[in-house]
């Protein structure tokens, strides 16, 4: 399917186009629109991204590094980073323990160096994410899981390819957030399809990725060891 597919989809849900009709260019123009906002508001409830992404980064001796486009780790932002580790060897790795702001400024020694990395604290800055870390480390590996933004579609005829239950739920909120800007009612049957498929998907996410956790825990951090 591609967007413009989907678009029409949503635009049939609220009677602005028959079935198999054609939109015009202004219809299509503002369905698309309104379908990237809805796009980067899905994003911001983070049980509806469908999927982790792992990134992968060998320190190089430094405190801090960003992740985001053309950072150094050069991905995505992250919304939320949820679990970190570092291998020294193909045999060896460990997890890294995410802190918090205030848990961070408890470490004394900042300076210290290491054979691992034992405590990142993640800024959550836009439009790229500081990484501080705690020893400094050179060598090994880094490696970062988040969940990112589901991203934009880039134009009309791009291809929707997305996992199963996406389709009908951009589709049905769609044609939702659309009704008022073409003067449609939005009907009980419409309304309740677009709460239950978007429900459907948050469901099915949390079962097999697990509730989407903070970018630290909220528990007091022990003092800094020697590495």
């Amino acid at each position: 399917m591609t967007v413009q597919q989907l678009c029409n989809k949503a635009l049939q849900d609220i009677g602005v186009i028959s079935g198999g009709g054609t939109p015009a260019s202004a219809e299509s123009s503002d369905a698309f629109d309104a379908l990237n906002d809805l796009v980067a508001s899905l994003s911001a409830g983070i049980a509806v991204i469908p999927f982790l992404t792992r990134d992968t980064w060998t320190p190089s001796g430094t405190q801090t590094y960003t992740m985001g486009p053309s950072q150094t780790i050069n991905t995505v932002r992250p919304l939320v980073i949820r679990s970190a580790g570092v291998a020294a060897a193909s045999t060896q790795s460990k997890p890294i323990e995410i802190v918090t702001a205030e848990q961070w400024l408890q470490i004394r020694d900042k300076g210290r160096t290491g054979h691992f990395i034992r405590k990142l604290f993640p800024d959550m800055g836009y439009p790229f994410v500081t990484l501080y870390t705690w020893p400094k480390v050179t060598g090994g590996l880094l490696e970062i899981w988040s969940y990112k933004a589901l991203t934009a579609f880039a134009s009309l005829a791009a291809t929707v390819d997305l996992p199963p239950g996406y389709q009908e739920a951009l589709i049905k909120r769609l044609a939702v957030r659309l009704a008022p800007q073409f003067g449609a009612t939005v009907g009980k049957d419409l309304q309740t399809a677009a709460e239950e498929a978007l429900a459907s998907i948050t469901k099915l996410n949390v079962g097999t990725l697990g509730p989407p956790t903070p970018a630290g825990p909220a528990v007091a951090a022990p003092e800094a060891k020697a590495a």
